[in-house]
């Protein structure tokens, strides 16, 4: 069953394509990146969300990517707590999927 991650300190220049590779060069595959957009001004708000195979999957991402820094910033990583909320009322989202 697919588990997600909450991704957050990112730097809003992260791109949903360095969020996948530092994920992968963990020994992790993400299905799907999804970086948060303001609503208003279309600018990434320096989080957003993973979607991992499986819960060990997720266990692993934690455990190996603790403390791992991204664009100068150390990355906060927490598990959701269940299918998070796809949509914030008037928020978009930036899609990655795998590829």
């Amino acid at each position: 069953m697919p588990a997600e991650l909450y991704v957050g300190n990112l730097d809003p220049g992260t791109s949903g394509d360095e969020v996948r590779r530092i994920f992968e060069a963990a020994g992790c595959r993400p299905k799907q990146v999804r970086l948060v957009r303001d609503p208003v001004t279309g600018r990434r708000r320096g989080f957003g969300y993973v979607t991992l195979e499986s819960e060990g999957e997720l266990a692993e991402a934690l455990e190996r990517l603790e403390g791992t820094a991204l664009a100068g910033r150390r990355l906060s990583l927490q598990p959701t707590p269940g299918p998070a909320r796809r949509r914030f009322v008037g928020e978009r989202a930036e899609k990655d999927r795998a590829r």
